[in-house]
């Protein structure tokens, strides 16, 4: 699209067109190490080596533009996006009160994370617990069908993951065997939840926080 632009129009493309040069990412810590800084190169995923910083260090928050951050149990998210530069205010979203918003503990939202499809898990993968979370939402509350289709989804798989575990005994598994997933997918699945796990981090547990129907679906 840059090039067809350039060719057609003869100028320098527009904001909406912006991307950033390839091999950014390779020469960027050279060019900061000829400037006298010191680099830290990542051996895995960024977003996992930020939140681990984030939590091992105490830091005050994550300044981002990914939802991943407020499933990571680490420092508090801060929106990039919201943020204004002359006040140097933006806006924190808060894992514990969005937990408390929709019933579920902070450990459970790596698998809400997974559900709903992410880099690890593709929602193609999911798409049939998906559908059958929407089916049991959609008789349990009649009047889900006047919400958007993807706040439907949401609510449909936190209230599917508020469902799963057992009070009466303990759950180790990555994957709650209550979820019924085929041995392929939750084998994937753990992978992704594996990818949220911080050190030191526990899994799944299982915890009885009320949150009523029209709370829940006020958040979506």
């Amino acid at each position: 699209k840059v090039f067809s632009h350039i060719r057609k129009y003869g100028d320098q493309p527009g904001k909406e067109l912006f991307c950033l040069p390839s091999g950014l990412a390779t020469f960027t810590p050279f060019a900061l190490r000829l400037l006298g800084q010191e680099v830290f190169c990542s051996l895995r995923e960024a977003d996992y080596e930020i939140a681990s910083y984030a939590r091992q260090h105490d830091s005050m928050g994550i300044l981002g533009q990914d939802s991943d951050y407020i499933i990571y149990d680490s420092a508090p998210y801060l929106s990039v996006a919201k943020l204004q530069i002359n006040s140097l205010t933006t806006v924190m979203y808060d894992r514990q009160k969005l937990c408390t918003t929709i019933g579920l503990a902070v450990t459970q939202l790596p698998l809400l994370a997974c559900l709903l499809g992410n880099d690890v898990v593709s929602e193609e993968h999911v798409r049939q617990i998906r559908n059958s979370a929407v089916e049991t939402y959609r008789r349990a509350s009649p009047a889900a069908y006047s919400r958007a289709p993807h706040g439907q989804v949401v609510l449909a798989v936190t209230r599917l993951v508020s469902t799963l575990g057992s009070p009466d005994g303990e759950q180790t598994e990555l994957v709650p065997w209550s979820l019924n997933a085929p041995v392929p997918l939750r084998d994937l699945l753990k992978k992704g939840i594996s990818s949220y796990l911080l050190p030191g981090q526990k899994s799944f547990e299982f915890v009885d926080v009320s949150a009523s129907p029209a709370t829940v679906e006020k958040l979506v």
